[in-house]
């Protein structure tokens, strides 16, 4: 079933929090309202969220996956915490058990952008992949677990001026999505500037309301001009519209007004509607 959205380029989102300790309240959870103020930031285009707080066990993370894809019908999933290599951090194994294909170029982009910062950026064991299901897909990726190592991945590497230096991985997901079958997704490019091919981008932004509405208000072309033709059981028909035929011959009714003419108009009970056929 495909999931319900207010506009055709709505991105439904999960945003999942793997932690032991803010699951459990002994701290607030920042996975979250980071993941959250970050993607209101820089998705321009309509979104709604689903959000998920967890334990790091692993039944727990597979079954969140599965429920946000398949019930809930998210086109985006972003996972913060539990990608370490400690014994509890099992995310990225509770990822890859709910998927269908592995994006590893997402994995491997985050660790590069993160060995800029820190040398520890080697240990992190993200993944990025997809969940298909018979009628909808999701892709899936594993973020750090602290805020700023969250922004720095999604955003990339840029100069004091701004400029990009290293890609971060969210200017490569809207195009993923839209590969996938999922809503038209447009960013902030003063954050993070999506890249999709040329033949990909679309010039302008409509909802599906809008385009409905300028078809309505467009000039409608004439309709084809038809002719209604009859068959006639009269003999006086005949010898005057089909003389080498039989009863029942088939004519225009618009060509032949002799024959009306002759058996009182053409609401004469003789004459029956055989088809339509365009002119």
């Amino acid at each position: 079933m495909k999931p319900p959205r207010s506009a055709d380029n709505e991105l439904i989102l999960g945003l999942v929090s793997v932690s032991d300790r803010a699951s459990q309240g002994i701290y607030e959870d920042k996975g979250i309202p980071a993941l959250e103020a970050w993607c209101r930031k820089a998705v321009k285009t309509p979104v709604k969220i689903h959000k998920r707080l967890i334990a790091d066990e692993r039944f727990d993370i597979e079954k969140t996956l599965r429920e946000l894809v398949d019930i809930v019908g998210c086109d985006l999933i972003l996972t913060t915490g539990g990608t370490g290599p400690a014994r509890r951090d099992v995310t990225p194994e509770a990822t890859l058990a709910v998927a269908t294909r592995e994006m590893p170029g997402f994995g491997e982009q985050m660790r590069a952008i993160s060995g800029h910062f820190v040398p520890t950026a080697i240990l992190s064991r993200q993944v990025g992949v997809l969940r298909e299901t018979p009628d909808h897909a999701a892709l899936i990726l594993n973020l750090p677990g602290q805020p700023k190592a969250i922004a720095e991945t999604l955003e990339g590497l840029k100069d004091e001026s701004g400029k990009s230096l290293v890609n971060g991985i969210f200017a490569a997901v809207p195009y993923c999505i839209d590969l996938i079958g999922g809503p038209y997704i447009e960013t902030n490019e003063d954050v993070v500037k999506a890249f999709r091919p040329k033949s990909a981008r679309r010039t302008v932004s409509q909802s599906a309301d809008s385009v409905k509405e300028a078809a309505a208000a467009a000039p409608q072309a004439e309709p084809k001009a038809e002719h209604t033709y009859l068959f006639c059981r009269a003999s006086v028909c005949t010898p005057t519209c089909a003389p080498a035929a039989a009863q029942n011959a088939c004519f225009c009714a618009k060509r032949h007004s002799d024959c009306n003419a002759a058996l009182g108009g053409s609401s004469a009970p003789h004459l029956r509607l055989a088809s339509r056929h365009g002119g």
